[in-house]
């Protein structure tokens, strides 16, 4: 007999609903599969109006399953989802366990900085999502992918980041030795036999200030605009882009150590240094230098930072106990945060290398065709939803409109030789 006084929500559930139930022990996935097999044509959702049977519904995830498959999701990987209410996120939601994956959820209405720190954490590096932090999230993840390419330039023949000064400028020999390494390794041009190049506004500064532009200047109009694009040269079709990284160096950020509150050996030599990662932007745009700190005596050692004061930017710790090659520790720690390192990490995300304390090392890039690829889930390219018109308080003419959309992708190297990146400073 049901106890309506201890359970009054009871009385008003819908004829023939249990007040009940006997807890399953098969798999989301299983029942899923045993309902489509069972229920068919039955309506398994509806939404503003549109109903989805239960036949469809697995047809849905079985294909948005094979997509991910296709972009090498396997069992244990994270995806983030960033969806809202809505038929797709149910079908991506059983597409990522059908794989044996893990399902990243994530309120649709966060911003970008916050939608970030919990991205550092869980590392998932297949994204289904909507609204329009979208294309700034795909832009970031593509150049964070390309960041692992090997095919690198340092200006005026420095040897690493680490060597660069703000006088080290991209120039037109620079440009040549880029086309060069490129064409030698058989990047396919792009269209009229040139390569395709991005540089940040500084950079595009630098160049047109080199001699031999400002020769040649004089002679053909070689900074045309063409739809957008800042013009050709030395077989390269440039476009500007102020979304590019650049990494500034700064001055260590002290440590220390206490003997209690940890699990780190004694007497452990603890290399560290702490990145500022932009609010707007999402990039580690400020790194500091490596400095260390030693443990004392027994096992419960612990590293202590204080995080830098600056609004506006969020701090993630890189710890090792090898010079130079520094993992992600702590993420996403508000500024002046004490952050306390409990045990030095061994695996994972490598820190970047800072530049030179107090220079800006900015980012170009320059491609062959089939360099990389954005792959994008099949059925889930860029998809727009507005939601019907209804009247309420604030909008009694119904007037307004809700429009979302959401693309599902990976981006991937394709032939690390077909592009090369160029670390330089700038003059500007």
């Amino acid at each position: 007999m049901e106890n309506t006084d201890q359970q009054p929500w009871v009385k008003n559930y819908q004829p023939g609903v249990p007040a009940e139930i006997e807890l399953p022990t098969e798999s989301l996935v299983a029942m899923l599969e045993r309902s489509v097999a069972e229920a068919g044509s039955a309506p398994a959702l509806e939404f503003f109006g549109r109903r989805t049977s239960y036949t469809e519904l697995g047809e849905q995830v079985d294909r948005a399953a094979a997509g991910l498959r296709r972009l090498g999701v396997r069992a244990g990987d994270r995806v983030a989802l960033i969806l809202p209410n809505c038929p797709q996120h149910v079908v991506a939601f059983y597409a990522v366990l059908r794989l044996g994956a893990v399902v990243v959820e994530h309120n649709p209405l966060y911003t970008s900085r916050e939608l970030r720190h919990q991205f550092e954490d869980h590392q998932a590096r297949v994204v289904i999502t909507w609204d329009k932090a979208a294309a700034e999230t795909r832009d970031r993840e593509v150049q964070k992918t390309l960041l692992a390419g090997t095919n690198v330039q340092f200006a005026n023949g420095k040897a690493a980041r680490t060597n660069l000064l703000a006088t080290d400028v991209v120039s037109t020999q620079e440009i040549r030795k880029v086309v060069a390494n490129l064409r030698n390794a058989g990047a396919i041009a792009q269209g009229d036999d040139e390569l395709l190049g991005v540089f940040d506004p500084s950079v595009e500064m630098d160049i047109s200030a080199d001699a031999t532009w400002v020769a040649a200047q004089q002679y053909s109009n070689i900074k045309a605009l063409y739809n957008g694009e800042a013009g050709a040269w030395m077989g390269v079709r440039w476009t500007r882009s102020n979304f590019l990284l650049t990494m500034t160096g700064v001055a260590l950020v002290a440590s220390s150590t206490t003997t209690v509150g940890g699990a780190i050996a004694a007497t452990t030599q603890i290399f560290n240094l702490v990145t500022s990662v932009d609010n707007n932007t999402g990039f580690e745009t400020i790194i500091s230098q490596q400095t260390s700190s030693t443990t004392g005596a027994g096992a419960t050692n612990k590293l202590t930072i204080t995080m830098p004061a600056t609004a506006g930017y969020t701090y993630n710790v890189y710890a090792g106990t090898v010079s130079g090659t520094l993992f992600l520790s702590s993420s996403g720690n508000a500024p002046s945060a004490v952050v306390d390192i409990l045990t030095v990490p061994v695996a994972g995300q490598l820190a970047p290398a800072p530049p030179a304390t107090g220079v800006v090392v900015h980012i170009t890039w320059v491609f062959g065709q089939e360099a990389f690829s954005v792959v994008e889930l099949d059925g889930m390219s860029l998809q727009t939803y507005t939601t019907p018109k209804g009247s309420t308080d604030s909008d009694p003419l119904q007037q307004r409109r809700k429009v979302g959309w959401k693309m599902a992708f990976k981006s991937v190297i394709c032939n690390n030789s077909y592009f090369r990146r160029v670390e330089s400073g700038s003059a500007f």
